[in-house]
């Protein structure tokens, strides 16, 4: 994954991108931010996605990460730390 963010890399934070009914979304490949997540193995299997985000944002900071799927609507992810 490429972290273009100027924050500390220091702690990890898995997040579920698509619950077990949306699976067929897990050929997701990109974080819009400019974040490139590279897919773990069985993604393309239609297994509900994860991807482990090292960012470390101040307490109480909300990011929309937008989640792109070819051929699919894009999909917002709101998470506040």
């Amino acid at each position: 994954m490429v972290n273009d963010d100027p924050v500390d890399d220091t702690q990890d934070e898995t997040i579920l991108l698509f619950p077990e009914d949306e699976a067929w979304r897990t050929n997701v490949n990109q974080v819009r931010s400019g974040a490139t997540v590279v897919p773990e193995s069985g993604w393309d299997t239609g297994t509900p996605g994860e991807i482990t985000l090292s960012y470390v944002f101040p307490e109480g900071t909300t990011i929309v990460y937008t989640i792109v799927s070819t051929g699919y609507p894009d999909k917002e992810v709101t998470v506040t730390y």
